[in-house]
């Protein structure tokens, strides 16, 4: 079968995603806790038009958290394509993971 190419939102406002975003419910990745609470994912803007993202979740009252760089896969499209990469573990950041956002 095929591979389905995914729809990808056009005209995306960058500005209007920066902020703090609190997921309702998610499909946890194998680095993530299974019964996490409180999980949401901060946005800013950097200089470099790059995006500073945190992503955090509290697991019997321990905060986990893991930070990372999303950037436009083609900065002059209008399309909402983004790469994020993420350094794992986070206190040795020499082994990026990268996936698309």
């Amino acid at each position: 079968m095929a591979k389905k190419e995914m729809e990808v939102v056009k005209g995306l406002d960058l500005n209007r995603y920066m902020g703090r975003w609190y997921k309702i419910a998610s499909f946890p990745s194998k680095n993530q806790s299974k019964n996490g609470s409180n999980t949401r994912a901060t946005y800013t803007s950097k200089e470099d038009g790059s995006i500073h993202v945190l992503n955090e979740t509290w697991t019997d009252g321990k905060r986990g958290f893991i930070e990372g760089t999303a950037y436009k896969i083609d900065p002059s499209s209008d399309k909402a394509k983004l790469k994020v990469k993420f350094y794992v573990p986070p206190f040795l950041p020499i082994f990026p993971v990268v996936g698309d956002y």
